[in-house]
């Protein structure tokens, strides 16, 4: 075999490996740890790894396994937004349309002005007339 077949086939044989084996070939070995207790064997040219026991864990402290909540169920297009009640400030057409548009058929409500009832104002920019007038309320 040339030089090329041959590294074709080592890099096959390196493919069909297990999923596990090639995890296991690209994390960190746990042996990596070079640090010894032992002051002498620094010098002698060939680290060793020592290990430590696991500490002691209070049962207190200890983790308990998370509960995943279930998922809340699926809320209608229209029902997103059906507490909200928007003001648009610094919009102009064609983008206030749209926006109020998407806005109603998630279930908002519109006003075109501030008023009590309004829970949010949409606005580019903070010297709108209407956001100084929502900044003066609150």
């Amino acid at each position: 075999m040339d030089a090329v077949t041959t590294e074709n086939a080592s890099t096959s044989a390196r493919r069909s490996a297990s999923p596990a084996a090639d995890r296991a070939r690209h994390l960190p070995s746990q042996a990596a740890d070079t640090r010894t207790d032992d002051p002498s064997a620094a010098h002698q040219g060939a680290p060793t790894a020592t290990r430590t026991a696991p500490t002691a864990v209070s049962s207190s402290s200890r983790r308990q396994p998370e509960t995943i909540p279930d998922p809340p169920a699926p809320v209608a297009l229209d029902e997103i937004l059906k507490d909200v009640v928007i003001v648009i400030s610094g919009i102009e057409n064609p983008d206030r349309r749209r926006l109020r548009d998407q806005a109603l058929a998630m279930g908002a409500q519109y006003r075109p002005n501030w008023c009590p009832e309004a829970t949010h104002l949409i606005c580019p920019f903070s010297n709108t007339p209407k956001y100084r007038e929502v900044k003066r309320t609150f």
